[in-house]
């Protein structure tokens, strides 16, 4: 295995082990208040909300159960792309150094935010830059979003991942890629601070649907408009092209927008699936309902499934200004 493989594998396991925490404390906290029956009724009507995303269809994401089984579901996929898009953005702007950013400072506006996928994947890109010797002094990121427990679910894995990275003397550039990291919640109806001598960028991942076309078209055009960014990120399900495109704020002569084809760059990480922490947190919490649920077949499908790490469908726009 070589060096970088080892290190991927060591991410991957961080990741693992920081959503499955994160997943515990807060599944814990849910039970408490329902009872096993209260619990399973809950956790089906989660899953039947997720499983709309496939038609198109908008969760109910201020659900605290949908918010805590979206990230062990689609955080660690949704990382990956995170990830994968900007390391390819920096190849394509500057393809001999690959220079993430010539201003040595990073301000991310990421509407949608999440579970912050997006800051996981503005870190690890911020280690390998650090690791291939280019300077970085700082990365503020500004989290946009309506679901606070989405935001909350995010902000406890970030905090896991911390403490997870700090036992791995591999992941050194990773823990100097954190510390650099300040983050500000903003409301959709807050302006963002404008950082001068800051590299500025926009994303926003997998965030449109045909319901709320005209409110993210209008978020992202002010967002766009108040911060001028360097570079946009637009995330999608492959069948949601024309969408994502109608509600970018780049399609215009002061952006080019970069053909992608977006290399996945953390292969499985876990050639058995019970190695991965994350997969019996939720084998776990399926056994402790199974006997409570109407649909099992369908719950089982879920909860026990095989964990995507690679996007299933996805696809992305990046654009950098001209």
């Amino acid at each position: 295995m070589s060096d970088r493989s080892k290190y991927q594998e060591s991410v991957a396991k961080a990741l693992d082990k920081a959503i499955a925490k994160a997943a515990k404390t807060e599944i814990r906290r849910l039970m408490k208040s329902k009872g096993d029956k209260g619990t399973a009724r809950a956790i089906e009507n989660a899953l039947h909300s997720l499983a709309g995303l496939q038609n198109g269809e908008i969760p109910n994401y201020d659900d605290e159960w949908l918010a805590v089984l979206y990230g062990t579901w689609y955080q660690p996929s949704h990382i990956n792309l995170a990830y994968s898009m900007i390391k390819k953005m920096a190849k394509r702007r500057d393809p001999k150094r690959a220079i993430l950013t010539r201003k040595r400072k990073l301000h991310v506006v990421d509407f949608g935010c999440g579970t912050l996928a997006m800051q996981f994947g503005v870190t690890l890109a911020a280690a390998d830059a650090l690791q291939q010797g280019q300077t970085l002094t700082s990365i503020k990121i500004d989290l946009i979003d309506s679901s606070q427990p989405m935001i909350d679910f995010g902000l406890n894995i970030w905090e896991e991942f911390q403490g997870e990275i700090k036992k791995r003397d591999e992941l050194a550039r990773l823990r100097e890629a954190c510390n650099l990291v300040s983050i500000e919640t903003l409301t959709e109806e807050d302006v963002p601070a404008i950082h001068p001598g800051h590299d500025s960028w926009m994303s926003a991942m997998h965030v449109v649907y045909n319901d709320n076309k005209e409110d993210v078209q209008n978020e992202l055009h002010r967002l766009s408009n108040t911060t001028n960014p360097h570079v946009g990120f637009i995330s999608y399900h492959y069948s949601s092209y024309s969408l994502a495109k109608s509600v970018s704020p780049f399609e215009n002569k002061n952006y080019q927008r970069l053909i992608t084809n977006v290399p996945f760059l953390f292969t499985e990480p876990f050639s058995n699936i019970f190695s991965s922490k994350l997969w019996n947190v939720r084998y776990d919490l399926y056994d402790q309902v199974e006997k409570y649920v109407e649909d099992k077949g369908f719950v089982q499908n879920y909860l026990p499934g095989n964990l995507p790490w690679k996007p299933s469908g996805a696809d992305c726009l990046i654009y950098v200004r001209r």
